[in-house]
């Protein structure tokens, strides 16, 4: 199960056009995953905050941002999932200036931390992976 977070998966106003800040925070989630992405050829996912949640036991992904622009995903705890803990992806559209920091990843299928192949500008910092099936590869 995916849980779309964001105004872009919730409604669509003025405001998710012009890039308003969003937060989601201090949530603990399980058994969904927290998935950020556009929506349909008009819509956006710009600047959003991911922040202060614990995602575990997910059998896909922790979070992952998808065609996000400017978004970042801070201090959350992501452990147990089925993929990577966290994962940024250009599959369909273009992740670019998305921040990672500050987050907590243990024991996913994947690795902790996942920058796909297109993502652009994407900073990783501070992040904590341990106990990962796979090791982490070296973030574009």
């Amino acid at each position: 199960m995916k849980l779309r977070l964001g105004l872009c998966a919730t409604r669509r106003t003025a405001s998710s056009r012009t890039g308003a800040l969003w937060r989601f925070w201090g949530r603990t989630i399980r058994v969904a995953t927290l998935f950020l992405e556009k929506l349909g050829p008009q819509g956006r996912c710009v600047n959003h905050v991911v922040s202060q949640n614990k995602v575990r036991a997910n059998g896909a992904y922790g979070i992952i941002l998808e065609a996000t622009e400017n978004c970042m995903v801070l201090g959350n705890k992501s452990y147990e999932n089925g993929k990577d803990g966290i994962a940024v992806d250009s599959t369909n559209g273009p992740a670019q200036f998305n921040a990672i920091v500050g987050n907590r990843c243990a024991e996913n299928a994947g690795t902790g931390v996942h920058i796909g192949t297109g993502s652009l500008s994407t900073c990783v910092e501070g992040n904590r992976e341990t106990r990962n099936a796979r090791a982490r590869s070296a973030h574009p």
